[in-house]
């Protein structure tokens, strides 16, 4: 199973995941607190190189590292998640007191459901799981049994559906889509400690 490390600055913001065997080459999950090079200077001083940064949705806390990237990493976001980087209002966490960031000149590659990401040995699968935000995705790596689910699941919970961008019609479809994988995966959540996919389909009644 590939080692996977959370740079986490304390809520609110997001865990941060760095996906890789120490010294071999390594990909992010989610890019929330990089003050000071945070996320990135750890990441190189253990694997040689950053093979690109995912995000499971274009809420701020959990891509406020954008504002200080250095390097042009491949990104990837799921398309409708994409106009959220140069809306301010999208972006707005008044729990991080950040004001109204927007990146307008971000790019990123769009993601949809069922697309698989070929990142060095790594071979990531796209899982749209919109209602968090309308671009929610999670990213499965099968091969490994790992399932990053960003603020679609966590332990014991699951994400909001009453925030400006959230769409709550698709809740019931999407956390289906999710429970019906390997119940032996162990889901990386955007927040909290980490969860096996089968025991929180039992805890929420799937």
């Amino acid at each position: 199973m590939v080692e996977v490390y959370n740079r986490h600055k304390g809520e609110p913001w997001c865990n941060s995941y760095i996906v890789g065997d120490e010294g071999k080459d390594c990909f992010i999950v989610d890019f929330g607190y990089n003050e000071g090079n945070f996320i990135i200077d750890y990441a190189l001083k253990h694997h040689p190189r950053i093979l690109g940064i995912l995000f499971t949705h274009a809420h701020i806390d959990h891509t406020y590292g954008l504002k200080d990237l250095k390097e042009p990493y491949p990104l990837f976001m799921a398309i409708e998640d994409q106009d959220g980087l140069s809306d301010p209002f999208y972006l707005e966490s008044p729990m991080l007191g950040l004001g109204k960031l927007c990146f307008d000149e971000v790019n990123a590659y769009p993601v949809e459901d069922e697309d698989e990401i070929k990142l060095g040995e790594y071979i990531i699968k796209v899982i749209a799981t919109p209602f968090h935000t309308k671009g929610s995705v999670c990213y499965l790596l099968e091969n490994e049994g790992i399932l990053f689910s960003g603020d679609t699941l966590f332990y014991r919970g699951i994400g909001r559906y009453d925030l400006k961008a959230s769409c709550p019609r698709f809740r019931e479809s999407s956390l289906k889509k999710l429970f019906s994988l390997d119940g032996n995966l162990v889901v990386y959540p955007g927040h909290g400690k980490k969860t096996k996919l089968a025991d929180e389909k039992t805890y929420l009644g799937y």
